[in-house]
């Protein structure tokens, strides 16, 4: 089973990331409100040098001298839904199934309150081949 962290913005976060990502309707909106909820949880747990989109990265940042790099998905949602998510590059592909990089999926984006669900592959999704690759969740 997958990690599940509820996480819980201050007033003040919640408030500036609504008025800098207000639309729920646009992933871009989305994307952009997820990865600065990660950023903020990253940075409370101990990561150091947490920056977002770096060479192509969403959000990596330094834990115990190791740095460490993550895929973010966000949706407005209060579930997974696995069959929204799709990885559409080879880059991304060989690092979610090659160098074990794990996916954050936001979920609740729009709220305080917000899920952070760790995804590892092989263990809580495989990839299947379309056009790009869908996350599919493994039954146990």
């Amino acid at each position: 089973m997958h990690k599940v962290v509820n996480f819980e913005l201050s007033e003040y976060d919640f408030n500036r990331f609504d008025a800098t990502f207000p639309n729920r309707k646009s992933n871009h909106d989305i994307g952009n409100f997820g990865v600065q909820v990660v950023k903020l949880y990253l940075e409370s747990i101990g990561y150091t040098n947490v920056i977002i989109n770096h060479k192509k990265v969403d959000i990596q940042g330094t834990l115990n001298n190791v740095l460490v790099k993550f895929e973010v998905k966000s949706t407005v949602k209060s579930e997974i839904s696995y069959d929204c998510l799709k990885v559409s590059s080879p880059k991304d592909y060989k690092s979610l199934t090659e160098d074990k990089m794990e996916i954050i999926r936001v979920c609740n984006v729009g709220q305080r309150n917000v899920n952070l669900h760790f995804l590892k592959y092989g263990i809580d999704y495989i990839l299947v081949e379309e056009p790009r690759w869908r996350l599919q969740k493994i039954r146990k």
